[in-house]
Protein backbone atom coordinates (compact mmCIF):
# COMPACT_ATOMS: atom_id res chain seq x y z
CA UNK A 1 0.00 0.00 0.00
CA UNK A 2 1.46 3.44 -0.48
CA UNK A 3 0.87 6.22 1.78
CA UNK A 4 1.06 8.75 -1.43
CA UNK A 5 -2.70 7.46 -2.12
CA UNK A 6 -4.02 8.67 1.27
CA UNK A 7 -1.36 11.79 2.43
CA UNK A 8 -0.96 13.06 -0.93
CA UNK A 9 -4.59 13.89 -1.89
CA UNK A 10 -5.53 14.90 1.23
CA UNK A 11 -2.78 17.09 1.52
CA UNK A 12 -3.87 18.68 -2.20
CA UNK A 13 -7.56 19.03 -1.50
CA UNK A 14 -8.17 18.94 1.72
CA UNK A 15 -5.06 20.28 4.17
CA UNK A 16 -5.81 24.07 3.04
CA UNK A 17 -9.64 24.04 4.28
CA UNK A 18 -8.50 22.27 7.59
CA UNK A 19 -8.79 24.26 11.24
CA UNK A 20 -5.41 24.88 12.80
CA UNK A 21 -6.05 22.12 15.19
CA UNK A 22 -6.63 19.27 12.15
CA UNK A 23 -3.07 20.93 10.32
CA UNK A 24 -1.16 20.67 13.37
CA UNK A 25 -2.65 16.91 13.86
CA UNK A 26 -1.62 16.20 10.10
CA UNK A 27 1.80 17.87 10.89
CA UNK A 28 2.18 15.40 13.27
CA UNK A 29 1.09 12.38 11.31
CA UNK A 30 3.60 13.00 8.97
CA UNK A 31 6.62 12.56 11.71
CA UNK A 32 5.31 9.07 12.38
CA UNK A 33 7.36 6.58 10.62
CA UNK A 34 6.30 4.92 7.43
CA UNK A 35 5.44 1.33 8.64
CA UNK A 36 3.26 2.43 11.59
CA UNK A 37 0.92 4.46 9.18
CA UNK A 38 0.68 2.15 6.96
CA UNK A 39 -0.26 -0.77 9.42
CA UNK A 40 -3.10 2.31 10.96
CA UNK A 41 -4.47 3.06 7.61
CA UNK A 42 -4.93 -0.61 6.88
CA UNK A 43 -6.50 -0.95 9.72
CA UNK A 44 -4.11 -3.65 10.71
CA UNK A 45 -3.39 -1.97 14.28
CA UNK A 46 -5.28 0.43 16.01
CA UNK A 47 -4.55 4.12 15.81
CA UNK A 48 -3.30 5.83 18.84
CA UNK A 49 -5.47 8.11 19.99
CA UNK A 50 -3.82 10.91 19.58
CA UNK A 51 -4.11 10.41 15.85
CA UNK A 52 -7.04 8.60 15.39
CA UNK A 53 -9.67 11.82 14.31
CA UNK A 54 -7.02 12.78 11.93
CA UNK A 55 -6.66 9.41 10.60
CA UNK A 56 -9.85 9.32 10.28
CA UNK A 57 -10.43 12.43 8.31
CA UNK A 58 -7.89 10.98 6.12
CA UNK A 59 -9.28 7.74 5.56
CA UNK A 60 -13.00 9.56 4.59
CA UNK A 61 -11.33 11.96 2.52
CA UNK A 62 -9.70 9.18 0.40
CA UNK A 63 -13.09 7.36 -0.10
CA UNK A 64 -15.10 10.80 -0.79
CA UNK A 65 -12.70 10.98 -4.13
CA UNK A 66 -13.42 9.62 -7.55
CA UNK A 67 -11.39 6.85 -8.62
CA UNK A 68 -9.39 6.48 -11.58
CA UNK A 69 -8.64 3.05 -12.92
Amino acid sequence: MELDLFLVPFAVGRYEHCSPHVRERFDALLEIDDMTLVSWFRGDTPVDEAFSEIVREVREFRRSQPRHS
